[in-house]
Order: C-alpha cells, then structure tokens, then sequence
C-alpha cells in the first residue's frame, strides 16, 4: 500500500519536532544594529554540561527566554541563539550582555565544519578581550556561513539573567564611549563629594563628614564595579577576583550607609534603641562580607535589602517628626534608595519585574547617585544651619564683650587700684618669706660651723692648759699634736671659705685645655699614694681616648677626685675595696667611684652632699672630717656644669659618679 506524499510529510515534521524540541525563532541580521534587543530570539536550558558537545549528547529542551515559565537562577543555564545573516551584511557583530562581570560566562560559536568553537571566556584576563569594552561583549564574525549558531554557558549573581544587545562594529564603539563617559561621569560626581566632605572634614572635624565620606567613596568603588571599570583598571590580571567584588562592594556601601544615617541624626544620643539597632545591622552585613569570601551570599544579601527596605524611610518619618534638620532630605534619598536599589533591583531578581528597557545595574547606579545627591544636600543645608547658629552665637557673644568692655571701662581705675595693693601685699609676703629663710639658712650654716669649730678649739685648750701646768711628759710630742689640729683647723676654714665661693656662685675656674688620658694617668700614682696606709685594695681603670681634650679647671676637678676617695677611704670597712673609672659616655666623660662595704640607706643618697651631712648620728666619729668633702664636690662639679650623684655600689657600698660636659 501506497503512503500519501503529505502523510509522509506530518510524519516527518513529528519527527522533527521529537528530535528537535521547539525553541525561539532564528533572528535575521539587519544591514544595522545599534542595540537591537535579542531576547525574544534566546532560548535557554538547565544543564551541568561543562561543553557543548556534552550539552547537544543530553538532547536538550531549549525553551524561549520570553516564556512565561522562565524564571532567573543561580544555577548554570545555557542560552542559544540562531542568526541569519545575509550575503550583503555579512561583517562583524556584537552582543553585550550589559554586565562587567559574571562568575561564569563562556560562548561558543559554530563554524562551517560543525566544531563548536570558545569565541569568549570571561576567566581570561582583561587584555584577551577581543573588544576592549568594561562590559562583557562577545564578538560574532562568520564570513563563510549564512547562519551563525551560539551557545552561552552561564552562571549569574543573585538570579540576574543576562541581556542580549545587538550592535554593529561602529555602533559599539559609540556605545562603548557613551558608556565610559557617563559612568565616569558618575564615578567622578561621586569622588568630588569625597574630596569636599575630606577637605571639610580637616577644617571642621566631625562624624557627619567622616561618614559622608566613607559613604561617597564606598558608591564610587560600587559605581567603578558595575561599569567595569574596577577589573579594566585595578586587576585586569587577576579575573578571579570577580567572583566577590560585587556583593563586596554593594556591602559597603550599606554598611557606610548606615554609619552616615547614625552619625547624621546622632542616633546614639536621641534614639538608642534605634542606634543598636543600626550597630547590630553594619554588624551582620560586615559578617556577610567575610562569608562571601568563602560562600556564595547573594540570596542572602537580597533577602536582606528586601527585609530592610522600610528601615530608612521609618527613620526618616522618626526624624521628620522630631524636626530634626535635614530629614525631609534624608527622606527623599532614602526613598530613592529603597525604590530603585531594595525594590527594583531586588524583584528584578528573582522576575518578578522583568523591564528590558531599563538595565538593572542602571537602576542601582541611579538610585545610588540620588541618594548622595539628597544626603550631599542634607549635609550642606545642616553646615549651613550650624553657620547661622555660630554667627548669631558671634553677634550675641560680640554684644556681650562690648557690655564687658564697657564695664571695664567704667572700673578700670578701681581694678588697676586693687591690683596694685594686691600685688603690693603679695610682694611684701613674699620678702618676708625671703628674709625668714635666708636667716634660717644663715643661722643653721653659723651653728654648724660653730659645731664643728668647738671640737678643735677645746682640743687646743685642754693641751694648752697642760703645757702650761707642765703636765706633758713628752713637750715635743705635744706641740706635734697642737700643729696638727693647727692643720685641721686651717683646713677646715678653708673647705668653709671654698663651700661659701662655691655656694655663692662667685668661685672663679681657671680653665686650661688638657689631654684628659694622660691627665689621669698624673693623678694615678697620688691616688694610689692615698691607699698606701690603708687596708683597702684599690683598681685604677682609664676608658678615656687617648686623643680626648678636655677644658677645665686641673687642680679644682683633682680636688673632686680626691675628696671622693678620701671620703671611700673614711667610710670603708677594713679590708676593703675601692675601685676608681674614668670613661666617656654620651660626649661626657664621666668618673665613677665605688667602695665596699658598708652602703648607706636610699633616703640617705640625695642628702650626703648637703653641708656638714654626715649618715652616722655623731659627728665625732673617729674618722674625723669637716663635713664639707662632698658639699664642695658638688659645687666644684656644678661650677663645671657637670653633675654629680651617689647611688648603692654593686661592691655593697656606695658609689659617686661625677659627669663633666667635653
């Protein structure tokens, strides 16, 4: 039996359609393009495929993207397009997805052999495009074939599908430098806000234009993502970092969005409760920014927008209520906010609002810009305010100095008056305060030397009266002894008269110029000549430069020296040690004496070099002494500017170090 010719026919397109499911209708190029909307020729399916001979192998059910059944998601989607191009248009095309970044896009194009060939792949770096444009372009050049086939492998951020704008090679370059000029124009309206709330805020210090800041340079770096410009020109190398700039820098940009609306209002102050709650939001959303280094948070970060969409314009009514300054802006720019950036961006999302006119990111871009542009003004009208505060402040405050001025005027020979007795009192008091003290410091320097001039003076009279009643068996003897406390008694007058030059600042240095090594070495041998008598071992040590110079007075620092060892020797328990260094320190050459033991008490090291000082509580010690060894060491060393202190040795008994300017 004979089939009729038209069943074959209904058999054949049966079949067709079984192999071949339907999908959208293939697009006839124009002679022109210049963003000709491709959706309604892009078909789409779900699929893992990781090629597109995998894809084809699955048979795929391709449905139209116009469809009532498509909706936009996170997983991978391939989308495919048929062109038809004539003899006579047949050059090179573009389609721009409208999009500066993707964590995944790859399309594939076949040639006149049946190979799929990788036409674009958006993990090359920037310099790989084929077109040089901050969005994603896929070229589309096929000389050999009247029909042009392309598969796009794509995996979007928070549900966005793509866009398919058809541009001719002039068009898209026109397109290109509309786009770089307005968004740079964005990007720059952005960052002049920036660098005047910087230049404002180093003039005027505040949290209101820290924040403005902060805010305007967060939008400028979410402005420079969606154009492209941050992978063009930050890490054009480095496509992988694509993958977490987006949700970052929409999470900074609220995070100072809410830092501004806490500093602007002072929420901390007049709402507290509000104030946390803002805190614990910039909270969350820091923590999203550190999970989206790890995971993928954009439904979360779309959930969120949506949930906190109400949130500034309630905090606008609340201000708007309180007659807070700025709030009617704050309203408007959070009412911009919420619609085109919460709202819009978020229902386009996930489908709900599907406008091909309108490009989301330039929703975003534009809710973004009017919300600084609001927030800009709110900051300019409330410095504004607070001008006019601060001149009427300078008016009232300038009243009141003439007043005050006026009031001086009046009393100024009453105030000069009370002035002067005042300070007449006050110098009187002064005097006598003076006078008291220096004769409480004359009397107490005349009892001390009194002190000290009885024990020698009753010595000399008792062995005058026994030689006088020819009790001394050996004369000679005697007179030995008188002669001495003679000495004694002369020294002792002459450490008073050289403490009181000293004391009075008139004591006069005869400076000489001395190489201070060799100096040292002269004072040596007498040094040691002191201990020759004694049962005190004693270390001569000379760190000085053989080349150093020093300009002082020889036989006034000698005299320091001696009366240092001299006093080591008094107070040094026998057998013991004393152990002399010279050495330079910090351009200062400085002299350290230490002996053994015994040491003296803290309290006790600030006052051994006080007049007539001596630790023990008789001043009739054995060792005998005027008191005034050290007192005219310190002001031989200070008459040197130099400076002497006495601290607890190491050996366990006292150290004296003298330091002298070179």
């Amino acid at each position: 039996m004979k089939i009729p010719r038209y069943i074959k026919q209904i058999l054949l397109i049966a079949l067709l359609l079984l192999v071949f499911p339907i999908h959208a209708a293939d697009y006839l190029l124009p002679n022109k393009a210049n963003g000709i909307d491709l959706s309604d020729y892009v078909s789409y399916v779900y699929s893992d495929a990781e090629s597109p001979t995998e894809l084809l192998l699955t048979q795929p059910h391709f449905m139209p993207i116009n469809g009532k059944k498509f909706k936009p998601t996170p997983e991978k989607l391939w989308y495919k397009i048929d062109l038809i191009q004539g003899s006579m248009n047949k050059q090179p095309w573009f389609i721009n997805t409208m999009f500066p970044n993707v964590p995944l896009l790859r399309a594939y194009m076949l040639d006149d052999k049946g190979t799929w060939q990788l036409i674009f792949n958006d993990t090359k770096p920037f310099s790989e495009r084929y077109f040089q444009h901050p969005l994603i372009v896929i070229p589309i050049e096929n000389e050999k074939s009247t029909k042009i086939s392309l598969l796009i492998e794509y995996t979007g951020f928070a549900n966005i599908p793509l866009e398919f704008k058809l541009y001719d090679k002039k068009s898209i370059e026109s397109e290109r430098l509309l786009h770089i000029t307005i968004n740079s124009g964005l990007v720059a309206f952005s960052l002049i806000i920036f660098i005047l709330s910087v230049f404002q805020l180093t003039f005027t210090p505040n949290y209101k234009s820290a924040a403005l800041a902060a805010l305007s340079l967060s939008i400028s770096f979410y402005l420079s993502e969606v154009a492209g410009f941050n992978f063009q020109f930050m890490w054009p190398q480095s496509p992988h970092i694509n993958k977490y700039t987006p949700n970052c820098f929409i999470l900074l940009t609220y995070i100072s969005y809410f830092f501004f609306t806490v500093q602007l209002f002072d929420l901390k102050k007049r709402a507290p409760r509000l104030n946390k709650t803002y805190i614990g939001l910039m909270a969350f959303m820091f923590s999203l920014l550190l999970f989206n280094l790890f995971i993928d948070v954009s439904h979360a970060i779309i959930v969120t927008l949506l949930l906190l969409a109400p949130l500034p314009l309630l905090t606008g009514i609340w201000a708007y209520k309180k007659r807070l300054w700025t709030s009617q802006f704050f309203i408007l720019g959070a009412l911009c906010n919420v619609l085109l950036n919460n709202v819009y961006a978020a229902l386009t999302s996930v489908g709900v609002i599907n406008l091909t006119d309108i490009h989301i990111t330039m929703m975003t871009k534009l809710g973004f810009i009017l919300e600084l542009l609001f927030f800009t003004v709110a900051i300019v009208y409330l410095t504004g305010r607070y001008k006019k505060e601060l001149t009427d402040a300078e008016k009232h405050k300038r009243i009141e100095a003439q007043k005050l001025l006026r009031m001086e005027r009046e009393n100024h020979a009453l105030l000069i008056k009370r002035k002067q007795e005042l300070y007449k009192k006050e110098l009187i008091e002064e005097r006598t305060t003076l006078m008291e003290v220096l004769v409480e410091k004359k009397n107490q320097l005349l009892a001390d030397i009194s002190h000290e001039l009885v024990t020698p003076l009753t010595v000399l009279k008792l062995q005058v009266e026994s030689l006088k009643d020819g009790m001394e068996d050996d004369v000679n003897a005697a007179y030995d002894a008188l002669d001495l406390k003679l000495k004694d008694l002369e020294k002792l007058i002459q450490d008073i008269q050289l403490f009181s030059q000293c004391d009075s600042g008139i004591l006069q240095l005869d400076l000489q110029k001395a190489n201070a090594r060799a100096l040292l070495s002269q004072w040596q041998k007498e040094m040691e000549l002191c201990f020759s008598a004694t049962n005190l071992s004693f270390s001569f040590v000379n760190n000085i430069p053989e080349e150093l110079i020093v300009n002082i007075d020889l036989s006034k620092i000698k005299q320091t020296l001696l009366n240092i060892l001299n006093n080591s020797i008094k107070y040094t328990d026998q057998p013991g040690e004393v152990v002399f260094e010279a050495k330079l320190d910090n351009e200062r050459i400085s002299f350290i004496t230490e002996d053994s033991a015994p040491s003296i008490d803290d309290k006790h090291l600030t006052k051994v070099f006080e007049r007539l000082y001596r630790v023990e509580s008789s001043r009739n010690r054995e060792t005998g002494g005027s008191g005034l060894g050290l007192a005219i060491c310190k002001g031989l060393t200070r008459a040197h500017d130099g400076d002497i202190h006495a601290e607890k040795s190491t050996l366990g008994g006292l150290k004296i170090v003298v330091s002298l300017p070179i």
